[in-house]
């Protein structure tokens, strides 16, 4: 019994490939019967389906964008609008106050310490005059910092390197 149905198992496996194998030569067939200008005219209509797509595809996208653009815009409004957003400008205007406050005081303090330099080796004025401004002292100094030797510097006030080396340090 077991043998019969063996063989009925496999007579019915050789109809199934049978089956298969002629559809696959039918296929075959098929596609060799089709012309060049069938061919070109199937290929023409599965371009203009695709184009069709991609322009739904186009459409789609510009929608999608446009509607991501009226959000952002939204929420844009919506966030100057807010009490954060004010609040940002408000430090913003204080944070710029304080720096112009911070400039000017700066400045005063520069010009303090400039008088001072000038008078701070005795109250007599006694003693040798400084040969260089606090201005050409920084100066040489800037020269150093912008990678200019000692030397160069010496040449360009006519002192010696030793003297720009000590103002420089100073």
């Amino acid at each position: 019994m077991q043998y019969i149905h063996k063989l009925i198992i496999e007579q019915n496996s050789l109809l199934y490939l049978w089956d298969i194998h002629k559809l696959i030569i039918e296929r075959r067939f098929n596609m060799a019967r089709e012309t060049q200008k069938e061919k070109i005219a199937r290929l023409e209509e599965e371009l203009r389906k695709y184009k069709l797509e991609v322009d739904e595809y186009k459409k789609l996208a510009e929608e999608l964008n446009n509607e991501i653009a009226s959000i952002v815009d939204k929420k844009d409004r919506e966030f100057e609008s807010s009490s954060t957003y004010k609040q940002m400008i408000k430090r913003i205007k204080n944070l710029e106050l304080k720096n112009e406050s911070l400039k000017d005081t700066i400045d005063h303090n520069n010009e303090i310490h400039k008088l001072l330099s000038r008078n701070s080796h005795n109250n007599r004025g006694a003693g040798r005059k400084s040969k260089f401004t606090e201005g050409e002292k920084e100066t040489m100094k800037m020269y150093r910092f912008q990678g200019k030797t000692i030397k160069e510097i010496a040449e360009i006030y006519k002192c010696s390197v030793g003297l720009v080396h000590k103002l420089i340090n100073e």
